[in-house]
């Protein structure tokens, strides 16, 4: 990101089960300079069958960024495949939209 201040990032990754029979979820989460961007982890499930064979965790979040910064999207598995588990991101069916929304607003505190 070249400008410190408020971004609003919408982003998506899809994938597809090929094999085995368990069901799997797939997350997709953001990460600024390495650390998790907290409340930007989103989900996809999807078992072996011929309606529920794909799925594409969705996401929004707002974060601050400092000039610099390095936004990625890191797409894993819930849990480990077995048994010929066979889960793959489908081919450019993963994106991010990065959107400036104005000069960064800090941290909120709650107070009980």
């Amino acid at each position: 990101l070249m400008v410190p201040g408020l971004y609003k990032a919408t982003y998506a990754a899809s994938a597809e089960k090929t094999g085995g029979t368990n069901r799997q979820q797939v997350d997709a989460q953001l990460e600024l300079n390495g650390n998790l961007i907290f409340g930007s982890l989103a989900h996809a499930y999807m078992r072996n069958s011929t309606n529920e064979n794909k799925g594409t965790a969705n996401g929004l979040c707002l974060f601050d960024a400092n000039a610099g910064d390095v936004l990625t999207m890191v797409v894993s598995l819930a849990s480990t495949p077995t048994g010929g588990d066979i889960v793959a991101t489908e081919n450019r069916a993963a994106n991010v939209v990065i959107e400036y929304m104005g000069p960064k607003r800090g941290t909120i505190t709650v107070s009980p």
